[in-house]
């Protein structure tokens, strides 16, 4: 992860914030001071994302982070106090980030003891980008042990030797069932860090966040209830379609999916029937394989749902975009074809081990697997991740044995969890 933190403008700041003691009116006042200047670290990331298509610039944990460290370095006695409580912040792992409403948006980092995850932190900055605070989420807080669990589940995959082939780490988490980390706080009131462009640096400018939320039609999937259930998910889980497709392609539309079942077809998981794409919204039906909504294990079901809504993107775009414009666009995707039940070739595609958000794509998936079932091993949950999508020469036997096991349980050597119907 960049610091690119610039120290001197910490020499400006002004406001005071002290941990667990914040009057709301202190806080008020300072923030009044300061209403329309927008923190800098947020300023220059969200100019930099709209330029730019690299990963550290679709990384909201880069401006959140940068914040925490400038808060440090003004106030040392306030990591001191933070981290002999909860432990020490690991920024170079976070969950993805979340919108919340009115425009803020939420991101979280491991809080750490003797390499055991201890605590979660999460950070929540406003619309205008112009107040950030962090909160440690609390006993009683109803997704502290969940949130511990996930992030405790990266650490404990290197010790038992496993790999995680990325620099800097992404979890992905389900959406907090409350979207402050402290239900008994507001961004006026007090948290163990929190302030305004006087406590993270200085700026100014416009821009704001986008929200990128997802329309799935579930009707034509009651009769598979199990699939029916997992895609009603979607919608609201934090790893959303649209927000893969643009952590992973750079592009911010959002999503409209309509799945359908489809008998006959063989080795394909699924197809696009119908798409078209306006005013940013991509809209498309996909028939999904009714053997695999039946036999498969609810990961692959899911991990189905994300890679067809991939497949039926890249090809759609394949299909109204010059060959030029597409190359262009997405660099890096190869295309290859299978075989239906019936004998039609299906185009599909992948992404080639060079692909600048290949590693990244296969963290993002294989969390969202295992924030399902966390008992489901890493290797099992990084074969599903990568099959069919990325590059086939980066999938090993071995990886695809997994695979088809998580998709036809009546082999007997899924790990998965399996559909009661």
């Amino acid at each position: 992860m960049k610091k690119n933190l610039v120290y001197r403008l910490l020499l400006f700041c002004t406001l005071s914030v002290s941990l667990n003691s914040c009057r709301t009116d202190e806080i008020l006042a300072g923030t009044e001071h300061t209403e329309k200047e927008r923190i800098v670290f947020f300023e220059r990331f969200e100019k930099e994302r709209s330029l730019s298509r690299n990963t550290d610039s679709n990384n909201y944990a880069v401006p959140f982070g940068n914040s925490i460290l400038a808060y440090f370095e003004k106030y040392p006695e306030k990591r001191i106090e933070l981290e002999n409580k909860y432990g020490t912040v690991d920024l170079k792992v976070s969950s993805q980030d979340m919108d919340l409403d009115g425009g803020k948006k939420l991101i979280m980092f491991p809080m750490l003891i003797d390499g055991k995850v201890t605590a979660v932190i999460g950070g929540v900055i406003n619309a205008e980008r112009d107040f950030l605070y962090f909160d440690v989420y609390k006993e009683g807080h109803p997704d502290r042990d969940y949130l511990i669990h996930i992030f405790q589940q990266h650490y404990s995959s290197f010790a038992t030797g496993r790999t995680i082939d990325v620099g800097e780490v992404i979890i992905i988490v389900k959406k907090p069932v409350l979207t402050k980390p402290d239900p008994d706080s507001d961004m006026g009131g007090g948290h163990d860090m929190g302030g305004g462009p006087g406590d993270y640096g200085d700026g100014s400018g416009g821009g704001s966040s986008q929200s990128s939320a997802d329309k799935i039609d579930t009707e034509k999937l009651k009769e598979f209830p199990c699939a029916y259930e997992i895609a009603q998910e979607l919608p609201n889980l934090s790893n959303d379609l649209a927000k893969l497709l643009q952590d992973t392609f750079g592009k911010s539309d959002k999503v409209n999916i309509t799945f359908q079942p489809k008998e006959g077809m063989g080795d394909v998981d699924g197809v696009r029937s119908s798409a078209s794409q306006k005013d940013g919204i991509f809209s498309a039906t996909i028939d999904l394989n009714a053997d695999v909504l039946r036999y498969g294990t609810k990961e692959y079901i899911l991990v189905t749902m994300y890679h067809e809504t991939i497949h039926a993107y890249l090809g759609y775009q394949f299909t109204t975009l010059s060959y030029d414009e597409y190359i262009a666009k997405f660099p890096k995707i190869n295309a290859y074809e299978i075989k239906d039940g019936a004998g039609n070739t299906v185009v599909k595609y992948e992404l080639d081990k060079a692909h600048t958000n290949y590693g990244p794509f296969i963290d993002r998936m294989v969390n969202a697997i295992t924030s399902y079932n966390p008992k489901l091993p890493i290797e099992t949950a990084k074969a599903m991740a990568k099959a069919g999508v990325v590059q086939s020469s980066s999938v090993t036997n071995d990886e695809i044995n997994k695979n088809d096991d998580e998709r036809d349980t009546r082999k007997g050597n899924s790990l998965g969890i399996k559909c009661s119907k």
